[in-house]
């Protein structure tokens, strides 16, 4: 019995940190602990392992497997220039200087790679707010996404592609392969997967990937699915959440479908996913990647220079490999994870975790933002150790 790991989801739920939670864990390829608590729908509709979720930047695990897949069939060279396959960013721009010198844009010393795509090395950053450099790059950013956001408005929704093009005319926030920023990285390379294949990204990563793995709940937009059991995004007074940002919707949007954000999903789909990264890129008889390819992808990418931006408190003691943290050093760590672990994590709260030399899948969902997640995801590791699960 998941004791401990029951006993800590309802008080997540009756301390009011989250409306509801659930957590499945395998190991050694067999349930070992299930866990719900509280509601999808407030005080209406409860949380339950067929609640889907947005599953926000846990997305971007599932875009970096694809290109990986894309790679192994001769479609994409991860070391090539995106430019061979976009032009659009055959010359890119970066913002030098400061407040006091000024600001001015300069040619990139070296070519976008899918590779720092995949390990976010590019000098692509999300939008954000205040001075700076990135107060300059998101200028950029954010005039393009109200351009997107008029097209829309006039019947024009932007394309997943169309977005990854015009994202080329922002500037870089560092020179390509120079630091780690996180950034819209995975929505430019869902664009490159359309580009390739000349279809949408929903189709590839249903032939791809759902379809050989058993994942027919998850999906890039609510109508293809059961809408009546998505789950409401609640903030943190338990208020229905409202998407507010500009532009491009990450999620429910009608056209573009977001290589870094849009998925939504439930919990036996998005296990069945980890469980496959777990067993080299296999799962009950179904090959989505090679080992090699799974080898690469949970292996650390980053050299001291560039993990002077992977910083965060929350991932001390992590490396990063391709769209995914790898543990390197347990003893700077919160987490009760070995070297080799893997995952990441979504913006509303979703997890997905892999302890390869402990044969351990989990995936944590509520639907939170902010998420909070060293509020959440610590804890969660120690009860699973104290249910005996280690």
């Amino acid at each position: 019995m998941a004791t401990h790991l029951q006993a800590l989801l309802d008080g997540f739920v009756e301390k009011r940190m989250a409306a509801g939670a659930l957590a499945l864990v395998y190991q050694g390829g067999k349930e070992a602990a299930y866990a719900q608590s509280g509601w999808r729908v407030l005080n209406q509709a409860p949380f339950h392992r067929d609640t889907l979720c947005h599953m926000y930047s846990t997305t971007k695990v599932v875009t970096g497997a694809l290109i990986l897949s894309l790679a192994e069939r001769g479609l994409i060279n991860i070391n090539a220039p995106v430019a061979d396959y976009m032009p659009e960013y055959a010359h890119l721009r970066v913002v030098e200087g400061d407040e006091a010198s000024g600001f001015h844009l300069v040619e990139a010393k070296r070519p976008l790679t899918v590779l720092h795509l995949l390990t976010m090395t590019s000098g692509i950053p999300y939008p954000g707010s205040g001075e700076g450099v990135l107060g300059q790059v998101s200028a950029a950013q954010n005039a393009l996404n109200r351009r997107s956001a008029q097209d829309e408005r006039a019947g024009r929704p932007w394309s997943t592609l169309d977005f990854a093009r015009a994202l080329a005319q922002c500037p870089l926030i560092s020179h390509p392969g120079e630091r780690w920023h996180y950034g819209l990285n995975c929505d430019i390379l869902g664009g490159l997967a359309e580009k390739v294949t000349g279809r949408r990204l929903s189709e590839i990563m249903r032939e791809a990937i759902f379809e050989p793995l058993g994942m027919t709940r998850t999906a890039f937009h609510p109508e293809q699915l059961d809408k009546g059991r998505l789950a409401v995004i609640y903030d943190d007074a338990l208020h229905p959440w409202r998407d507010e940002s500009e532009g491009v919707r990450m999620t429910d949007s009608p056209n573009f479908e977001a290589g870094g954000a849009g998925l939504i999903s439930c919990a036996d789909d998005y296990m069945r996913f980890g469980l496959a990264l777990l067993n080299g890129g296999r799962l009950n008889g179904k090959r989505i990647l090679s080992p090699e390819s799974v080898r690469m992808m949970t292996q650390n990418h980053l050299t001291p220079a560039q993990r002077v931006g992977f910083n965060w408190p929350d991932e001390a003691g992590y490396g990063y490999g391709f769209t995914v943290r790898v543990m390197q050093d347990p003893s700077l760590s919160e987490y009760d994870e070995r070297p080799g672990s893997f995952g990441w994590n979504g913006m509303a709260g979703t997890s997905l975790r892999v302890d390869p030399e402990r044969e351990l899948v989990v995936v944590f969902m509520i639907q939170r933002v902010p998420a909070n997640h060293k509020n959440y995801l610590p804890q969660l590791m120690r009860a699973i150790h104290l249910d005996g699960i280690a």
